[in-house]
């Protein structure tokens, strides 16, 4: 994994080739944290450590197992060792909270009862600032207090109308 200067063109090497992996996931300081990658059917997902070099497998399962597992997606802004990750909440898809040190169990964050939750609003420094979610409306549960307090703003501005915020400054 490659950091690029967009102003000089410069690339600075920030975490070097290790198979299976293949995608990879920095934290708000850009630290790399997570990684996963496919080896034959199987695949895995990796994470580092706040402050550590050392990986840890969190998990591995088959490409078409029915298992349940977890997808992580970022590293949590508040708590540098857990992140947030896809996973199933009766029957769909759910935003919850992973301890990557393995000594919590995992916290629903957010789960709607008809629908799954969609993609995620990354910020620029890469934490989850909320997860999309649609029903038959686009909507949105924000993990982000002062972004979730910024929209409530804007939509007493216009009300009846979508917005979604997803920067500020």
């Amino acid at each position: 994994m490659f950091e690029l200067n967009v102003v000089t063109g410069a690339l600075k090497m920030r975490q070097p080739a290790r198979a299976p992996i293949r995608h990879w996931i920095a934290d708000n300081h850009g630290q790399v944290r997570l990684g996963w990658g496919l080896s034959g059917a199987t695949i895995s997902h990796y994470a580092r450590l706040d402050g550590e070099h050392e990986w840890r497998r969190l998990t591995k399962f088959e490409v078409f197992s029915r298992d349940n597992h977890f997808d992580p997606i970022a590293i949590s802004g508040e708590e540098a060792n857990k992140a947030y990750a896809y996973g199933s909440s009766e029957g769909r898809k759910a935003l919850w909270l992973i301890d990557l040190t393995d000594k919590e169990d995992p916290s629903l964050v957010f789960a709607h009862p008809a629908v799954d939750v969609g993609r995620p609003l990354i910020a620029r420094d890469g934490r989850l600032l909320g997860i999309h979610y649609d029903t038959g409306y686009p909507m949105m549960y924000y993990t982000d207090e002062r972004i979730e307090a910024l929209n409530r703003s804007v939509k007493e501005l216009v009300p009846g109308k979508y917005s979604s915020l997803g920067e500020s400054t």
